[in-house]
């Protein structure tokens, strides 16, 4: 890295334990469960999916989507990339830590809660991974 009005360069081999933010997760294998629900809402002219639980619980809301289509598409992609495990865990400053799934090219299609614990981001991820691929899509009356 070079920085202005100095000539000094500092080159990393590898970036400290303690200082990495992000971390692949390595999967194994989980039993999926067919009981979860997608539940599609609209909001105004926004459309959004959110995977719950069998008890109820909700694993995660999607962002905002212009048409139920985009919606539905999107969807799709997600359900693809849990199949594919892509998912990474991200800790903020604070040692606070949330999943992210991302697509093929590293774009986030969802971003987890926050947890203080490590154990339980992963226990969402596998929550995640349980229930929503094989989940019900239920879509507004």
């Amino acid at each position: 890295t070079k920085f202005a009005l100095t000539e000094k360069v500092v080159l990393l081999e590898e970036i400290p334990l303690d200082e990495t933010r992000d971390e692949i997760v390595n999967l194994g294998p989980i039993e999926k469960n067919a009981t979860g629900k997608m539940e599609i809402t609209k909001d105004g002219t926004k459309w959004r999916a959110t995977l719950k639980a069998n008890n109820g619980e909700v694993l995660f809301v999607t962002s905002d989507y212009a048409t139920k289509a985009n919606l539905l598409s999107g969807l799709e992609n997600i359900r693809k990339e849990v199949e594919n495990g892509h998912f990474i865990v991200h800790r903020d400053k604070q040692n606070r830590f949330q999943y992210h799934l991302l697509a093929n090219n590293g774009t986030p299609l969802i971003i987890g809660e926050t947890y203080a614990k490590k154990e339980a981001v992963f226990s969402a991820i596998d929550s995640v991974r349980r229930f929503a691929v094989d989940a019900k899509i239920i879509l507004p009356e």
